[in-house]
């Protein structure tokens, strides 16, 4: 190795360094001399060296110790044969990601080899540093250990471990610890949940046990009682944990604690210390075993909750639902609920109280901070509805169960839930899956008609008839889409649970043959409100094709006879046919199609309907065929019993389907009943009780049946005049127009000329006239009638010795005066009553001395109307011998004192001041304004003794409001004045007969407020005067 020393640094000693020799190695040195010509000299001794055995290193294991230390052991091997002094170089954790952190050696630790020993075999090391220390607390998932030997000449090559994970963090997990629940042995505790007791995730990748350390006294630590250890099973993510820490003495106050540990021995204790006391805690109660659906289709459940505290706290209410039952692994979920919750207080009562907010939002979804649950009112009864439907929809399930937890605002729940017992929520739509349509028998009875038949898929509890409709349509009906809809009288109530039977009514039993006629389809249509289950669900909105059985049978007859139709007596005999099934039209001609015969073979002629027949339903399937008039004659002069009937193509029914031809020699038998009773007028007009207008009338008779209308003729029916309007008997024959109805078996008379007022007339109907079988009248029918009188041209009436006269003018229109003598009505009999109450014996009823007119319009209407003058009424008497009293009366009345009374309902009867006695005549008189109950009567020639008062005593409660009156003669004036019995004037009246209403009586002093006690009247009259007593009682 050419060392190139210049030649002025040669002093004659020097040194080199030789490299790149191998390891462990002795090697022999020469050396040499050469100068710039070429000269050389070599030494004569060599030198001998051996080189160093450089360190290696080798890994064996790594891992952090689980004490909680920190510790870290790495354990390798050094191999070295020479006897060196080694150290630790280039001291770090490398991380998964090159980042290279220093460490130190923690050469204080026992299991730390020092010193370091190798040989060329290898020695095995263990060599120890304290991440908590150097790092602190961390967590590395993959770190390696790395460091180089050095034996104080060479350095090994760097080392590293094996990836390992480093965890000095104090474990995760513990966040929100408190009181959960408590009841007298156990305190729940609660870590890693939210307000609304949903989970906190914690990530912890060495978690290992939670310990609840718990005491009496407050401090605790892990010198106190531990109650676990809770361990999770699997290591990871950190969920919900709650503790039901058990074995507690009742009523105690106990301090309680967590720690966490991870599996490297870290820990870490909760910050919170929770006291509580063993005892009751809030509780919940379903009172209502199983909750019930409502039938609406809504989906709500109802139940009814008991919520109570022993502290009286407000609380919050968390109700859940479960589908997996009710167990150990049941997966609750939280109940969407109405806001129309119910609140009662149970306390003393049952009392309504405030509800409680609900928010779904929360966990606790009944009661917010604002407005709990107020149990501070004692227990409270909830009643909650829960919206399955929103949780459920269109699903059924069985055994769902309901829970409730009770939580006060102190964050304390109760310890176990209430769970309700097992029950059904129903969301499950009906649904139709198809339906069957037959044409049934040919004729319809309540029993027996066309069936329709409906499968679904549940049980139905409801059918909205009017929501399910048939159409030959496939799309649902609209304003121009014919259709029918069911009605429930249709319902077949055998109909199995979920298979419904309706049997059509005529009406849609016919519509349906009718569209079958050109329709090929039939279609069902469901509204949504059609069909519903016990939960209230209905189907939704369906239309479907129907198996559709249409009727292919012709109509044919099955009964016939000819007879009169005795529910239609105006109706001619005819051909009564009963077919077996509903007829829905007929041939344009069917007289043509009809023939009538004596029998089924053999020359004949036969009796045709050319000039028509006329039909007449009876029923949907039995019809009457009517011949004319004269054919009907025609068949009845036939003279048999039996007639046999063919028939061409005559009808068809509601198919379509046409009737067939019966020929002569299949002829349908037809019995002929002839009817032989005898025709009678069953009604008839005027009827002869009331006065009939003459220019508004109607004059016509009514028959139990059809006449032979050749019998109707003026000869057999004929209108007489019997009296005029003087009141003279006549018998003058009124010309008329006579008309026969037949469709209504009346005959109309029509005089040529109005019939004149006042007068009377008769109708007399012959025996001559004859129904449709010929028979005749038993006898001639005769009814007499008046006509009204012309009031405006004066009226003179009268009855026994009463006579009305109405001068022309004073009445207007045409009517009728009623004049009822000795008329004995309640009223009459009361005011005679009265009369002889005041024992007057003269002044009482006489035989023919009363009557009662009334006046009665066109329309026989009463009119109450005061007249535009006077009439006149007047009654007769007797006095035969002319002594001056009426004749046959006793006690005797003087003629003298006869007068014309009328009757007050108030008073009785009043003196009439018109009333005037003409004795050449014999008869009393009096002019009238209106009409009344009028009376004849006399009694005593009155003076100014005869004024008295009534009544005495005076009872204020028996006074209908009539006061005190005081009677007085006719044509009397006076003065009365009232005093006590000190002489004091208290009342002063004045009377004047032209005045009074009515006259004889002052009827002034109604309002009599004297106190009671008696009192002295005074009547002056003229020169004259009465005194007397009064009694008043108030």
């Amino acid at each position: 190795d050419d060392i190139n020393l210049a030649a002025e640094d040669f002093n004659g000693a020097s040194s080199t360094t030789i490299t790149g020799l191998s390891d462990n190695t002795t090697y022999y040195f020469r050396i040499y001399a050469y100068d710039t010509f070429g000269n050389s000299m070599g030494a004569d001794d060599k030198a001998a060296a051996a080189t160093n055995n450089r360190p290696t290193l080798s890994a064996v294991s790594v891992a952090q110790r689980t004490d909680g230390s920190g510790n870290v052991d790495f354990s390798y091997r050094g191999f070295d044969a020479n006897n060196d002094r080694w150290s630790y170089e280039g001291l770090f954790l490398k991380n998964s990601d090159g980042t290279m952190i220093e460490i130190s050696s923690n050469t204080a630790d026992s299991a730390f080899s020092d010193p370091l020993y190798f040989c060329s075999t290898g020695s095995l090391q263990d060599f120890v540093f304290n991440a908590l220390n150097d790092i602190g607390q961390v967590y590395y998932n993959n770190v390696k250990v790395t460091f180089i030997i050095s034996d104080g000449i060479d350095e090994s090559a760097r080392l590293f471990s094996a990836f390992f994970e480093l965890d000095t963090l104090p474990p995760a997990g513990i966040t929100g610890f408190k009181q959960k629940g408590r009841d007298s042995a156990h305190i729940q505790l609660q870590w890693n949940l939210n307000d609304d007791d949903s989970s906190i995730p914690v990530t912890e990748h060495n978690f290992l046990k939670y310990v609840v350390y718990y005491s009496t006294s407050p401090g605790v630590d892990e010198n106190s009682l531990s109650w676990g250890t809770v361990e999770q099973p699997a290591l990871g993510e950190i969920d919900t944990r709650i503790a039901n820490v058990g074995g507690l003495e009742s009523g105690m106050r106990y301090y309680l604690k967590l720690r966490a540990y991870d599996s490297f021995g870290n820990t870490f204790w909760a910050e919170e210390e929770v006291s509580a006391i063993t005892g009751a805690g809030p509780s919940s109660l379903i009172t209502v075993p199983v909750p019930a659906q409502s039938t609406s289709g809504d989906g709500l459940v109802s139940a009814r909750l008991f919520c109570s505290h022993p502290d009286d706290f407000d609380s919050f209410v968390n109700v859940q639902y479960s589908t997996s039952g009710s167990g150990a692994g049941a997966s609750w979920h939280n109940a969407t609920l109405s806001t129309a919750v119910a609140a009662f207080s149970s306390s003393g009562g049952f009392l309504p109280l405030a509800p409680p907010e609900v928010d779904n939002a929360n966990y606790f979804q009944i009661g917010t901070e604002q407005n709990p649950v107020l149990t501070s009112t004692g227990t409270v009864a909830l009643d909650v509805l829960w919206k399955s439907a929103e949780e459920f929809p269109g699903a059924l399930y069985e055994n769902v169960f309901l829970r409730a937890l009770v939580k006060d605002v102190y964050g304390i729940t109760q310890l176990a839930a209430a769970v309700s017992e097992p029950f059904t929520v129903d969301n499950l739509k009906p649904v139709s899956s198809a339906a069957r349509y037959s044409h049934g028998e040919e004729f319809y009875s309540s029993v027996n008609s066309a069936e329709l038949i409906l499968f679904c898929n549940k049980i139905l509890s409801q059918i909205s008839y009017e929501n399910i409709f048939i159409s030959t349509s496939p799309f649902f009906p609209g304003d121009s889409s014919p259709a029918i809809n069911l009605d429930e009288s249709e319902f077949d109530e055998a109909s199995s649970s979920s298979t419904l039977y309706f049997n059509l009514s005529p009406v849609k039993w016919r519509q349906i043959a009718f569209w079958g006629r050109d329709a090929e389809n039939l279609y069902i249509h469901l509204s949504s409100a059609s069909l519903r289950d016990s939960a209230g669900n209905g189907l939704d909105e369906t239309s479907m094709e129907v198996v559709w059985f249409k009727d292919t049978k012709p109509p044919a007859p099955e009964n016939q006879f000819y007879a009169q139709n005795e529910s239609d007596p105006a109706k001619f005999s005819g051909f009564k046919i009963q077919f077996n099934d509903e007829i829905s039209g007929w041939a344009e001609d069917i007289g043509s199609l009809m023939s009538v015969y004596t029998s089924r073979t053999g020359p004949e002629t036969k009796v045709s309907f050319e000039d028509g027949i006329t039909v007449s339903t009876s029923s949907s399937n039995i019809f009457w065929f009517y011949p004319s008039e004269k054919k009907h004659i025609d068949i009845l002069n036939l003279g048999v019993s039996t007639l046999y009937l063919s028939l061409g193509e005559l009808a068809y029914d509601y198919s379509g389907n046409w009737m067939q031809s019966i020929i002569r020699e299949n002829a349908l038998s037809v019995p002929l009943t002839r009817e032989t009773s005898a025709p009678w007028v069953i009604d008839y007009s005027p009827d002869g009780v009331a006065r009939e207008d003459p220019g508004n009338m109607e004059i016509w008779l009514r028959f139990n049946e059809a006449l032979y209308s050749n019998s109707v003729t003026a000869v057999n029916v004929i209108l007489t005049k019997i009296r005029n309007t003087e009141g003279e008997t006549v018998s003058e024959n009124v010309l008329s127009a006579i008309n026969y109805i037949s469709s209504s078996c009346v005959i109309t008379i029509s005089p040529y000329s109005i019939l004149e007022y006042g007068c009377a007339y008769r109708l007399t109907v012959k025996d001559n006239i004859r129904d449709m079988s010929l028979n005749h009248m038993l006898s001639d029918f005769v009814v007499d009638f008046e006509t009204l009188f012309d009031l405006s041209a004066g009226v003179t009436l009268s009855t026994g010795p009463a006579v009305i006269t109405v001068p022309a003018g004073v009445l207007s229109g045409s009517g009728r005066i009623e004049m009822l003598l000795d008329d004995d009505n309640e009223k009459i009999s009361a005011a005679f009553l009265r009369e002889s109450a005041m024992a007057a014996p003269s002044h009482r009823r006489m035989v023919g001395g009363v009557v009662t007119l009334e006046l009665y319009d066109d329309f026989d209407n009463v009119v109450s109307t005061t007249f535009a003058s006077s009439v006149t009424l007047s009654f007769s008497y007797e006095d035969s011998d002319a002594n001056g009293f009426v004749d046959g009366l006793s006690p005797p009345v003087r003629v003298e004192s006869l007068a014309i009374y009328w009757l007050s309902e108030a008073t009785s009867w009043i003196k009439l001041p018109t009333s005037r006695i003409d004795r050449t005549q014999k008869k009393v008189t009096a002019d009238l304004w209106h009409f009344s109950s009028y009376a004849l009567m006399g009694g005593p020639l009155f003076g100014i003794s005869d004024a008295h008062p009534y009544p005495v005593p005076y009872k204020k409660s028996e006074d209908i409001g009539n006061g005190i009156i005081f009677s007085f003669p006719s044509g009397s004036d006076a003065e009365i004045e009232i005093y006590d019995i000190m002489g004091r004037l208290l009342e002063e009246f004045s009377y004047t007969d032209a005045t009074a209403s009515p006259p004889g009586l002052f009827t002034g002093w109604t309002d009599v407020t004297l106190p009671s006690g008696v009192y002295i009247y005074r009547i002056k009259s003229g020169e004259n005067e009465k005194r007397g007593k009064l009694v008043i009682i108030q």
